[in-house]
């Protein structure tokens, strides 16, 4: 009835064959819930190729809105609903590793003070449709 995949396609190298078979998987009527990074967060933006998100080469795929809903659609589902939504912890590492003259982190940002300073702009870029992360519910059809 319910399939919930969090930061999973963005590391698959067919996301929508995987999609195909979850979606044989599921009974008539299910909801799938897919999260992903949002390769157009402003974070990303901003901090360019130093951004968390990238995790090269652990992230086979980046992910758009409309990107998102492409493969989703592709892979068997009709898009319900997309919105941003934060990835806690990804702002202050980018900023890290930006700060840094290049692509690796100092660490400061792993400090729990400074993560739970950036908790309260990460949720709010994410309800505004900025957030570093993006969730979507689909259907099959």
């Amino acid at each position: 009835d319910l399939v919930r995949m969090s930061q999973v396609l963005e590391h698959v190298a067919d996301p929508v064959e995987l999609l195909r078979r979850v979606r044989g998987l599921m009974a008539p009527g299910g909801r799938l819930v897919v999260g992903v990074p949002n390769i157009r967060s402003l974070a990303r933006r901003l901090t360019g190729g130093s951004w968390d998100g990238l995790e090269f080469p652990r992230h086979l795929m980046h992910y758009d809105r409309d990107s998102l809903i492409w493969v989703l659609a592709l892979g068997g589902f009709g898009v319900r609903s997309v919105r941003t939504a934060p990835l806690l912890g990804v702002l202050p590492g980018s900023i890290d590793a930006r700060t840094s003259g290049g692509h690796r982190q100092r660490g400061w940002s792993d400090a729990l003070p400074v993560r739970a300073a950036m908790y309260p702009v990460e949720w709010v870029l994410g309800a505004a449709g900025l957030g570093d992360g993006l969730v979507a519910v689909a259907r099959p059809v």
